[in-house]
């Protein structure tokens, strides 16, 4: 419980978390889509969410900001998709556990019973799905990562093999132009004829 242990007193309702959900959960579905990584300041469902300062310290230990573009919140490329997600999980599921319905004459007790056994499974798939999109994001950038350090390499062996050729004498003479040109002789014309050969 990363940010729960930080933020306690998190006074975000189940509506404003759950906008926020869908915001990680769109970024997470396509992580390179720009429109999924910028939140318009103006729109009103997420100004309900946006005048709580816990949910300022919320986006912007996720990565979010705000001076970027103006009006917009914006993700940026290099931050981490993952934490947002991760830290708006944590606060779902940090929600009190909905109180089950007292029975009713004309509805039977093991219908409510059964109730929150089901959200507890939805979370519990919620769970795995989010942790496998995870390890799959983290591998993503392992491979990433592997790659770029296999390209570093490459270009410094690269380099090396440069600096160690030894450099050939070149047959060229260094002719010196302008004031010194008297000559056409000079610049390498032959005018005796001896063209072609």
């Amino acid at each position: 419980m990363i940010f729960t242990d930080t933020y306690p007193a998190m006074a975000l309702g189940p509506a404003q978390l759950g906008l926020l959900s869908k915001y990680a959960g769109n970024v997470s579905k396509d992580p390179t889509n720009q429109k999924f990584r910028r939140i318009r300041l103006g729109n009103a469902k997420f100004a309900a969410v946006w005048e709580r300062e816990e949910a300022k310290q919320l986006l912007a230990a996720s990565g979010w900001r705000s001076d970027i573009e103006d009006g917009y919140l914006v993700l940026p490329g290099e931050a981490d998709h993952t934490v947002f997600a991760m830290f708006v999980d944590e606060l779902v599921q940090s929600l009190p556990a909905p109180t089950p319905v007292a029975a009713q004459p004309d509805r039977p007790q093991a219908a409510v019973a059964s109730a929150p056994a089901k959200s507890a499974q939805g979370m519990s798939d919620k769970e795995k799905e989010f942790h496998e999109s995870r390890r799959k994001a983290l591998a993503t950038a392992k491979r990433a990562s592997d790659e770029k350090k296999r390209i570093r390499a490459q270009i410094e062996s690269d380099r090396d093999q440069v600096s160690k050729r030894k450099l050939k004498d070149s047959k060229a003479k260094e002719k010196k132009f302008g004031a010194n040109v008297s000559r056409y002789a000079d610049i390498g014309v032959d005018l005796n004829g001896s063209a072609g050969g």
